[in-house]
């Protein structure tokens, strides 16, 4: 569940990816490689992520901007 909302994981395509964490689809498979981002969990067709794995994840990079 997500601790702010109280809602349960949603799973969020690389548009929303994009959005998040205001970068290109580019900038997003380069994260992937280098570790920086999770693999998506394929979905049939379709790649998507945990958004609650990935807000997690934009925290942490915060906190490493902030420190």
């Amino acid at each position: 569940m997500n601790k702010a909302t109280n809602c349960p994981d949603r799973f969020i395509n690389i548009t929303e990816v994009c959005q998040m964490f205001g970068i290109s689809r580019t900038t997003v498979y380069r994260d992937i490689q280098a570790g920086v981002l999770p693999q998506p969990m394929k979905i049939g067709r379709r790649s998507r992520w945990s958004q609650n794995e990935l807000e997690k994840i934009q925290e942490q990079i915060k906190n490493k901007t902030a420190a």
